[in-house]
């Protein structure tokens, strides 16, 4: 029961790993799309008051634009950072279950099983799921 319980958290951390790497690729491509407006690229000089009032509201549509983008592209780096967290303290919550069912078979069995928790407790700090550098 143990190692279907530890075959389907690595799987799950797995995928999930899978899909954060895909999504900071969506990200990364993201944030290259939004670039700083600083100069605002028109340098040419109107030639009424009319065309300086519309050269001036296009670069507000534009500087706007780029507002809303910006925000966008950091309220998903923020759910992305929240997502990834939500994987390590996953890792860390499962690990602690298995230790915590292994200790209570122990009381129960009267550490007649104490190695063979000890020994399952090393295979688990080796697994995907605990060691992986992404959680």
């Amino acid at each position: 029961l143990l190692e279907q319980e530890l075959a389907k958290i690595n799987r799950f951390v797995a995928e999930k790993e899978q899909e954060a790497e895909a999504w900071q690729l969506i990200l990364r491509e993201r944030l290259n799309t939004v670039t700083l407006y600083g100069n605002g690229g028109d340098s040419v000089a109107p030639v009424s008051r009319r065309q300086g009032l519309i050269l001036r509201l296009k670069k507000l549509d534009q500087r706007n634009a780029l507002m809303k983008k910006r925000k966008l592209v950091q309220t998903s780096l923020a759910e992305h950072y929240h997502s990834l967290e939500l994987l390590l303290n996953y890792a860390t919550l499962n690990y602690m279950a298995f230790y915590k069912v292994l200790k209570k078979f122990n009381k129960l069995t009267r550490h007649r099983y104490e190695e063979a928790q000890q020994s399952f407790m090393s295979r688990i700090a080796s697994e995907h799921f605990y060691t992986s550098p992404r959680t």
